[in-house]
């Protein structure tokens, strides 16, 4: 296992071989077992697409001043910004296996935080910030993206657009064990991320914000759209967790939503849980780019937070737990199923000033919480939605009992009851 070095602007010997020597942009081929250190600067976009060697990975990092590899030719003004990989199409494609991109470093709304920032410039069906599509009855697996701005080029009424495509077709196989983690997604027309056919997905600790579709014109402003194809046989988007993420500022059909276009199809094994979801009218214009100005009213959802859309197909298994839902906007601000269900749990969740009365549906739905008394709230005005009092839930067992700061408690929402402060606060 060696280290491989790549900086804008470097003008050695193109080897790769220290910070001098760099090359200024990743190379063609990419060795099994190796780490890529990328220095701060302006890179293009990559297709990801080396041959497997067993389970080794290959891995593209953040240099920062404490892990840069060499010494030979660093300079701490290579490691204390963001690298920006951009593309007028999609900026990453991976058509390979066992894959990290850690950009290192990074928290919140605040993009020039993130080492790594993946950005496309024009947001289309052809262009997508990470795309991890197969057409031939096989997947791709182990894919690892953290630390990383994942940016469209803003939101309007007419562009369609997702940031992280995840889509295998064509038979009875699908991609797995992705995980994307610790990442700002933000800016664009339709979803976050398009999943279609993905076993063991992980999904925590991101901020998705600004998501904002227009149903007049079918684009259908979703954070997760789980997709279900008629023609496929196996059963899709399974056994994933979605956890410890914000999600502020989604329009649309609504958050996370389970789609089909076929009869009888399946969607099973999701767990949701320790989630926040708002929206801040002071901050949904950040990402807007043109078309028909929205206002704070546009901000809706015509679905539910967590919901289905789907009339002819069911749903089995799904647990949606301890999550806190502040100003939810819409005629459907809750948890909703339209089909057939079985195994659908929603409990411990914290709904404050909804436009709408939740209508939660589910097989078990108890311990859920509706409140207009913004004062449950340490901050409200500040977005920080630890508990002011305890407001006791059921005890569900780990791992939901355990939120994303790392207290346990038998608390509803997603904050377990305590005197800490918020240290994944958005402002």
């Amino acid at each position: 296992m060696a280290n491989h070095y790549v900086r804008d602007g470097a003008t050695g010997t193109a080897d790769g071989s220290d910070w001098t020597n760099a090359w200024t942009d990743l190379p063609a081929e990419l060795t099994r077992g190796d780490t890529y250190y990328v220095a701060d600067g302006t890179y293009g976009g990559y297709v990801f697409n080396d041959a497997d060697s067993g389970t080794d990975l290959i891995t593209i990092k953040k240099a920062t001043a404490s892990d840069h590899g060499t010494e030979t030719g660093w300079d701490a003004a290579y490691g204390d910004g963001q690298a920006e990989f951009m593309n007028t199409t999609s900026v990453f494609t991976v058509n390979c296996n066992y894959l990290t991109i850690d950009g290192v470093t990074g928290s919140g709304d605040t993009g020039s935080s993130y080492g790594f920032r993946i950005y496309t410039t024009s947001i289309t069906d052809d262009a997508k910030g990470i795309l991890v599509y197969k057409s031939d009855g096989t997947g791709y697996n182990h894919l690892t993206v953290q630390y990383c701005e994942i940016a469209g080029p803003g939101y309007s009424y007419a562009d369609n657009g997702d940031l992280v495509y995840l889509v295998a077709l064509g038979g009875t196989y699908y991609h797995s064990d992705i995980t994307v983690a610790h990442c700002f997604i933000h800016g664009v027309s339709r979803t976050a991320f398009y999943v279609h056919t993905v076993l063991n997905l992980t999904v925590e600790y991101n901020v998705i914000k600004n998501i904002y579709g227009e149903d007049a014109l079918a684009i259908h402003g979703e954070a997760m759209s789980i997709y279900c194809h008629g023609n496929m046989a196996w059963k899709n988007a399974c056994n994933a967790v979605v956890r410890y993420n914000k999600f502020v500022n989604i329009e649309g059909t609504g958050t996370i939503i389970f789609q089909n276009n076929g009869p009888a199809q399946h969607q099973g094994g999701w767990k949701i849980y320790g989630n926040v979801f708002y929206n801040d009218a002071h901050k949904m214009l950040d990402d807007y780019t043109g078309g028909t100005e929205p206002s704070i009213t546009d901000f809706t959802g015509s679905d539910g937070v967590i919901a289905d859309t789907g009339n002819d197909w069911f749903v089995t298994d799904i647990l949606v737990y301890n999550n806190t839902f502040v100003d939810i906007l819409g005629v459907a601000t809750g948890v909703n199923w339209n089909a057939g269900y079985t195994g659908v749990i929603v409990r411990n969740n914290l709904w404050v000033n909804p436009a709408a009365a939740p209508g939660t549906t589910g097989n078990t739905s108890s311990e859920n919480t509706t409140d207009g008394d913004t004062s449950l709230f340490v901050s409200y005005a500040n977005h920080d939605y630890h508990l002011a009092d305890q407001l006791t839930g059921a005890d569900l067992g780990s791992p939901y009992m355990t939120d994303m700061d790392g207290n346990s408690g038998t608390s509803r929402g997603a904050f377990q009851y305590s005197n800490l402060s918020f240290p994944f606060l958005i402002g």
